[in-house]
């Protein structure tokens, strides 16, 4: 890690633009997965949710994020928190994700 890197919302955005959810093969920002980032100069601190708390895919996400975050050049300590309100529903998705997955609004 370099010294005295600050770590900016836009670096962390475009790391977990790069984290995909598998279910889906679209990125959980992509999903609008992400809710909260905080970054305190090298200090992440993150809020996302999944597409169901049964989501197969919760683990493996949740690590991707944490490494992903955590081997940003700075970064110091990482809190990655899952949360549940608000809920997640296929209206959180991007147009662009819309489009991929054929999902039309009613």
């Amino acid at each position: 890690h370099r010294m005295n890197t600050v770590i900016t919302n836009e670096e962390i955005w475009r790391v977990l633009a790069t984290i995909p959810d598998p279910e889906f093969a679209l990125s959980i920002v992509d999903l609008r997965l992400v809710y909260d980032v905080k970054t305190d100069g090298c200090d992440i601190a993150f809020a996302m949710t999944l597409t169901s708390p049964a989501c197969p895919a919760g683990g493996m996400i949740h690590d991707g994020v944490q490494a992903a975050l955590s081997a940003m050049a700075g970064a110091v300590k990482v809190s990655v928190e899952l949360v549940w309100e608000p809920g997640w529903t296929p209206e959180c998705l991007t147009a662009a994700a819309r489009t991929h997955l054929g999902w039309q609004p009613e």
